[in-house]
């Protein structure tokens, strides 16, 4: 079992990573309430892991958020 290993990791990062990847990049569809926004995504292979991150911007302040949901 642990010769198999290197090469299907290096299988699996050649041909799966990149599909996942781009999978991902198209958007994965997650609800905000009005005035919050994600910038600056970003998808990132580590160790095994695909780590997606990003930003929340805020186009209104707190209190006109609370304002608006009530």
């Amino acid at each position: 079992m642990i010769p198999l290993q290197g090469p299907l990791k290096t299988m699996l990062q050649i041909t799966m990573v990149p599909l996942i990847n781009n999978w991902t990049k198209r958007g994965v569809p997650i609800p905000l309430p009005d005035g919050m926004d994600f910038v600056e995504e970003v998808v990132e292979y580590h160790n095994g892991y695909i780590v997606i991150g990003a930003n929340l911007h805020f186009s209104l302040g707190l209190r006109d958020m609370i304002g608006n949901s009530m």
